[in-house]
């Protein structure tokens, strides 16, 4: 069975309240899976069959209700929120911003995934770290995140001439990945992967870009969202602190991130163990991430270690041998057979 999530259900939900399909057998069948979704211990919640979605929707289109119920919902609850949070996507100043709101609130709501946005000098990487074991489904979601980013980005800027290539992406399809034959499952259903922008794409201005307006809804999503179990906020915000301290070779101990943050290391260490994690975990997790996606990258082995700040390279390949099972070496080398194939496919194609 397909389910829809919230703001499907607020739809459903407001027009059995307003009485919109009473006279219609509808009526019922909302009123009845509305109610079994309120008592269902199985966690689900708040969901609603797609199938029932799909008949309450037809059924409203036809009397002409969607557009008076849309504006409804934007004066309440969460249907005003998910305006929100599309607005302050929009009306961000530059795309940059827009794309690091993107990626924060689509995992505001869970603890599957942490995005971080590194700036380096030419690019700018959008880098998924899981941490947790992951399937394709759900990596396939956040690449339509990606992907509608993207077209945004295309969209606007249609009439340019100078417009550069889409970003390039590492792979993520399970059943052709490169590594999914070297490393152990439940280590490859946590493998990161990154999307790369030329930075100076990102770096112009929104057209759409609002600065009162966005002001206002950063507020009001800041009143909604900075609650005390909002999910990995202290790991993130860690996370992403420690990846620039990387990108700016910046020394990125406990210390200097309590610093950072104007807390004590006691303090922060407290924040981050009542999330289940601790400095050591997040800087470790993220330096095998970082490794991997450099890797594939075909940056050296020598210049991974100096970025992820290892004292010398052996102290790197120890390391990435204990996350991975496998030397880097290894790695490399599959990930560059991977590559020579997709040149060869190229070539054959060409020639064909």
């Amino acid at each position: 069975m397909h389910y829809l999530g919230n703001n499907f259900v607020l739809m459903v939900r407001e027009a059995h309240k307003q009485g919109l399909l009473i006279d219609s057998p509808l009526h019922e069948k909302i009123a009845a899976a509305l109610d079994q979704q309120m008592h269902s211990p199985s966690g689900f919640g708040n969901r609603i069959s797609l199938t029932l979605v799909e008949e309450v929707f037809d059924a409203l289109t036809k009397r002409g209700a969607i557009p008076a119920l849309r504006e409804q919902l934007k004066m309440t609850g969460l249907g005003a929120n998910f305006t929100v949070r599309a607005l302050y996507i929009l009306t961000a100043p530059t795309f940059t911003h827009c794309a690091r709101n993107t990626m924060a609130l689509a995992s505001i709501d869970n603890n599957v995934f942490t995005a971080n946005i590194v700036e380096k000098s030419d690019v700018i990487e959008i880098n998924v770290h899981f941490h947790v074991e992951t399937t394709q489904p759900i990596k396939e979601h956040i690449l339509s995140v990606v992907d509608q980013f993207s077209d945004f980005l295309r969209r606007v800027r249609k009439n340019n001439q100078d417009s550069s290539k889409d970003p390039t992406g590492s792979a993520i399809n399970d059943e052709e990945h490169p590594l999914k034959s070297v490393l152990a499952p439940e280590v490859f259903k946590k493998l990161p992967f990154s999307f790369v922008f030329d930075r100076t794409v990102l770096e112009q201005a929104n057209p759409f870009s609002n600065p009162a307006d966005y002001r206002l809804l950063g507020e009001t999503l800041r009143n909604d969202t900075n609650r005390a179990d909002e999910p990995l906020q202290y790991t993130r915000l860690v996370m992403a602190q420690v990846a620039q301290a990387f990108e700016n070779k910046a020394a990125c101990n406990l210390k200097d991130i309590a610093t950072l943050n104007r807390v004590s290391e006691a303090t922060l260490k407290r924040k981050l163990s009542s999330e289940g994690s601790s400095f050591v975990a997040i800087k470790a997790k993220l330096r095998a991430d970082q490794a991997l996606l450099l890797l594939e990258q075909a940056v050296t082995q020598d210049s991974i270690s100096d970025y992820l700040q290892y004292a010398c390279p052996t102290g790197f390949s120890r390391s990435f041998k204990a996350w991975y099972g496998v030397n880097p070496t290894k790695i490399a080398e599959r990930f560059h057979a991977e590559h020579a194939s997709q040149a060869q496919r190229i070539r054959n194609s060409s020639s064909a």
